[in-house]
């Protein structure tokens, strides 16, 4: 597996089952409505579901925005389990996801939320995420460090280029119209985003002036995509910055987005 997004989502995954090996305690609140045993179950739940995906199974789902009753629906699907158990599924549920992808042509595409095609690739940059901001909030909860790095988000960001356009809330973004740039810092890809008419396109190039350069930690700015950070907190210590012509847009972007 040389892959670069499945060998960063490899190393995300492999944190997180030694952290839920660990001794912690799984009844621990992680927000008001997850235990660090709920979000066990639901990496092995989602797992579960996109190894399938991976190997062409087409998802339930009519959108994204059903994923958040998907969740909820899955809240204590994990029973009294212990964490090791849990821990040994989720390494279970990532062998059968990348056995899946290896079986897959490069660049083959597969079935997503609402039937939408996207590259096998996608899905891989999904669990970095996945990987990544539920070993964070498990470990914020129990007390444990964890940082996600500049490669991580970086690699993340270019794989969902086909997924983002999915996750523009077109109520939120309104009659807005703007071309924002985004980039890790320390990593030379740029990502540029164009919001107009309810839409978002993603370019590989600005196709216009950009209003908003956004530059950022690895570990902010995935937190801050992911909703577990506003955007406020890391503008005033620094580890996100908004320049340009309209560097203010770069505090109300992220609400134009649902969570993935």
């Amino acid at each position: 597996m040389t892959d670069p997004t499945m060998l960063l989502a490899d190393d995300g995954m492999r944190r997180q089952v030694a952290m839920f090996r660990r001794d912690i305690d799984p009844d621990r609140a992680v927000s008001d409505a997850w235990t660090v045993r709920d979000v066990a179950a639901h990496m092995v739940n989602g797992l579960d579901l996109y190894a399938g995906y991976a190997s062409g199974e087409p998802s339930a789902l009519a959108s994204v925005t059903d994923v958040a009753a998907m969740n909820a629906a899955m809240l204590g699907s994990s029973g009294t389990q212990e964490l090791g158990a849990l821990a040994d599924q989720i390494e279970s549920g990532w062998s059968r996801f990348r056995e899946a992808v290896a079986a897959q042509a490069p660049g083959a595409q597969v079935s997503w939320h609402g039937g939408a095609q996207v590259p096998v690739s996608a899905l891989a940059g999904m669990l970095i995420g996945e990987a990544e901001v539920h070993g964070y909030d498990v470990a914020h909860a129990v007390g444990l460090p964890w940082v996600i790095s500049a490669d991580s988000t970086a690699q993340a960001l270019q794989s969902l280029k086909p997924l983002l356009p999915l996750f523009l809330d077109p109520e939120a973004a309104g009659d807005f119209r703007g071309r924002f740039e985004m980039r890790i810092r320390t990593r030379p890809e740029r990502l540029y985003l164009v919001i107009a008419d309810g839409i978002l396109t993603v370019e590989d190039k600005p196709g216009g002036r950009v209003d908003c350069r956004i530059a950022g930690r690895g570990h902010e700015m995935m937190l801050v995509l992911y909703g577990r950070l506003g955007p406020l907190r890391p503008a005033l210590t620094g580890s996100m910055v908004a320049y340009g012509r309209r560097p203010w847009w770069g505090l109300k972007m992220p609400s134009y987005f649902r969570t993935p």
